[in-house]
């Protein structure tokens, strides 16, 4: 199962949690529909998917791992 969230919160407290348990993709409330077809898409062809307010956190997270 590949979990992608969608949220209205920004912060690292909110997305890392997220991350740790497996979440590949994250979508910010405002996101338009072609963000929500590359994330799908993306995902679906085993990637990541982030948007740009969300993406920072993921790249630091997963450059530690």
């Amino acid at each position: 199962v590949k979990l992608i969230a969608f949220s209205d919160k920004d912060s690292e407290k909110a997305v890392k949690p997220l991350l740790e348990i497996g979440f590949v993709g994250y979508l910010l409330i405002g996101s338009d529909t072609d963000d929500f077809k590359k994330a799908i898409d993306t995902v679906a062809n085993n990637g990541r998917y982030f948007s740009m307010g969300v993406a920072k956190i993921a790249q630091e997270y997963f450059g530690n791992k």
